[in-house]
């Protein structure tokens, strides 16, 4: 049987539902309001930036950011002021880690930390010289560009 990251995140999300219902989750959390419904479980979430839809979507949880510390590549970390102001720091595509909370429901959660990995993770859509297209993001390579597969085995072609 071949587990996928849909598996994984499912069962994980399952974990953390039945985590916060034993622990009677508080509904509320240090840094602000909490839209979403009553806070769970503490989680780390690391995926490719889906969308800003609701929030920072990553494997399908939309993490508000309001106050969360977000660091690129290790460097030194930031606080971001509002919702919005994380769209100048990552991109759709981009690989990120988001450290946290996930709601009860599963679907939202609350981001304390966010790292980017500034790298891209998807299907190659479409190449040409210079230039990648992958997980609909335009991705500009030259001769130091590494490309591997989804195992992290270096890919040539």
């Amino acid at each position: 049987m071949t587990t996928t990251r849909k598996d994984v995140w499912t069962g994980l999300a399952a974990l953390a539902l039945v985590a916060s219902t034993a622990c009677g989750g508080s509904g509320d959390m240090a840094g602000g309001a909490n839209p979403g419904g009553t806070v769970g479980a503490a989680a780390t979430v690391k995926g490719t930036v889906q969308s800003f839809s609701g929030g920072l979507v990553v494997n399908g949880v939309a993490f508000r950011t309001s106050g969360a510390t977000i660091r690129d590549d290790g460097g030194p970390p930031a606080s971001l002021s509002g919702e919005s102001e994380v769209r100048g720091r990552v991109g759709e595509g981009e690989v990120v880690t988001v450290r946290g909370r996930i709601d009860d429901g599963g679907a939202s959660g609350e981001a304390t930390e966010i790292e980017v990995h500034h790298s891209v993770e998807g299907e190659v859509e479409a190449k040409g010289p210079g230039v990648v297209i992958v997980a609909g993001t335009s991705v500009s390579v030259d001769d130091s560009t590494t490309v591997a597969d989804r195992n992290g085995n270096p890919n040539e072609s």
